[in-house]
């Protein structure tokens, strides 16, 4: 019970600094998610015969929304590839935010 009384005081006191861990991993899926979205555009647009001026007023907003998840800080992850921008039908690209979910690891 004195636990429950003393840690507001011991966390005021020691400072901490916020937790961002929740924002980060947002931003970082939004710009994976972002990248692959470009990457696989013209695939797309040539499959379902959109219009050029259609997809490229598309890529704008996606490289607009590109710039300012990745500017502010400075904050950018890793290069993604195309090799899995494709579904089997090959109009969607699967779900990048699958592949960042950490994968289980091995109990050998």
């Amino acid at each position: 019970m004195a636990q429950g009384m003393v840690l507001p005081a011991v966390v005021r006191w020691a400072q901490l600094p916020p937790d961002t861990t929740v924002e980060s991993e947002r931003r970082f899926a939004e710009i994976a998610a972002t990248r692959e979205a470009l990457a696989a555009l013209d695939g797309l647009a040539t499959t379902i015969g959109a219009e050029v001026e259609t997809a490229d007023r598309l890529r704008e907003e996606y490289e607009q929304h590109l710039r300012v998840r990745v500017e502010p800080a400075g904050f950018a992850p890793g290069p993604t590839t195309q090799d899995d921008a494709r579904s089997t039908c090959g109009l969607v690209p699967p779900a990048p935010i699958d592949r960042l979910r950490p994968r289980p690891r091995s109990t050998r």
